[in-house]
């Protein structure tokens, strides 16, 4: 059993030109295989999520900020490939229906949301799942 790499709560973070590869999040019920975010605002630019898995979602990244005042997710200029969660295989935004997030200049390729037979659920957002919210996609 594994756990996300970073797991951090009720806070406002950045994270700057880093690297992740290989990270596991493997526990029956584990989201974020690098990064499991719960909280207020996240930003993560310039850095690069590899081969990172989650038994839930958010293969790369998972950010709830259910209950918050408010939630946001910024990522700039960084690359997901590779990565697998069942909801999300890059990254998942579990947030309120006010929530916006913004996406930019950033690059996804052949992540992964794997569809889970045993209980028919699942296969849902291969690069990004968001259930509530906006999203800004920028190039």
């Amino acid at each position: 059993m594994s756990l996300p790499y970073l797991a951090l709560v009720e806070a406002l973070v950045t994270i700057t030109s880093c690297t992740f590869l290989r990270c596991e999040a493997t526990f029956a019920t584990s989201y974020g295989g690098a990064i499991l975010f719960l909280g207020t605002s996240l930003v993560v630019q310039d850095s690069h999520f590899e081969a990172c898995t989650s038994s839930t979602s958010g293969g790369a990244i998972n950010h709830g900020c259910y209950g918050q005042k408010f939630g946001s997710t910024t990522i700039l200029n960084s690359r997901f490939v590779e990565n697998e969660s069942v909801l999300g295989g890059a990254v998942a935004l579990l947030c309120d229906s006010t929530d916006r997030h913004l996406i930019s200049s950033s690059y996804f390729s052949r992540n992964v949301a794997a569809f889970m037979p045993s209980t028919e659920s699942g296969g849902i957002g291969g690069d990004l799942y968001l259930n509530y919210g906006l999203v800004d996609v920028q190039g």
